[in-house]
């Protein structure tokens, strides 16, 4: 009978220590414990994930931008075999060097090579990979050499072609009456007839028009010569603007701004007077 009696009592205090020391374990878990949360409200806290850093297209961070340039400026300037580009790029400023080392890191970087293992010397150790990227660096900034000196040739004769097919638009027509009148002076085009000088305004253009399409088509050089003429009297007359605002290739150094503004050119006069002398 006392067996029993003490039997239960020890019963009774295990359930009570058990619920004591289960109290105990959620109380230092922080309190009480948590509920259970459904799928979707767990979705919704979570935050979304960060997209991953855009990876830089060049190899150098903003921060070594100038120091980087500076390096490759410094490296081309002994490596490159070219004394003519050795020259060119060491007299290139700060920002165009750091245009053009720029835009050849983006070229190495797709051929796939990195321009740091030249400039900081890790190929060095590589006898048969450096001179085959030294040559690929120096063959691209030849061409840039090559389109930065036949720049204005290009801009000239892309213009001339703009002004051949649309000869009266705005931007073009005083450009087109200048050319005219200097291809008459030239005894290259034949001045307006008597007829054309009192039509309108339209035939008159339609008869330049022809004008300056034969004679380039017939005398192209000639016809550029006199273009190149018109074009820097039409720049001068034009108001000046920052010299990095026209400013499309950035290897190409400063140009000094035109100062002569010249008068526009009076066409019907200029045709009459070369008529009187003829």
């Amino acid at each position: 009978m006392f067996l029993l009696f003490f039997g239960a009592v020890m019963a009774i205090v295990g359930v009570m220590a058990g619920v004591y020391l289960g109290s105990r374990m959620i109380e230092r878990e922080g309190g009480t414990p948590r509920k259970p949360q459904n799928k979707a409200s767990a979705q919704q806290a979570e935050p979304a994930p960060t997209q991953p850093a855009e990876r830089r297209r060049f190899w150098f961070a903003p921060s070594q931008q100038p120091d980087q340039a500076l390096q490759f400026q410094n490296w081309a300037s002994t490596r490159l075999q070219n004394a003519e580009l050795r020259e060119w790029i060491a007299a290139l400023s700060k920002e165009q060097v750091h245009a053009l080392a720029e835009q050849l890191s983006a070229f190495c970087d797709n051929l796939g090579f990195n321009l740091e293992w030249l400039t900081s010397q890790r190929l060095v150790s590589n006898p048969k990979l450096e001179p085959t990227a030294v040559v690929i660096v120096e063959h691209y900034c030849t061409a840039c050499l090559q389109a930065t000196s036949a720049q204005s040739d290009f801009q000239l004769f892309k213009k001339a072609l703009e002004m051949l097919d649309q000869p009266f638009t705005r931007e073009h027509k005083l450009i087109t009456q200048r050319l005219y009148a200097d291809l008459v002076r030239r005894n290259i085009a034949q001045p307006m007839s008597p007829d054309l000088m009192v039509a309108n305004e339209q035939a008159r253009q339609e008869q330049i028009s022809r004008v300056l399409k034969d004679v380039s088509t017939t005398n192209w050089v000639t016809f550029m010569l006199a273009f190149e003429d018109a074009a820097r009297a039409d720049e001068a007359a034009k108001p000046k603007t920052s010299w990095n605002s026209t400013l499309r290739n950035p290897f190409r150094p400063r140009e000094a701004a035109a100062s002569a503004e010249q008068p526009a050119v009076n066409l019907n006069a200029q045709a009459t007077s070369n008529e009187q002398g003829a």
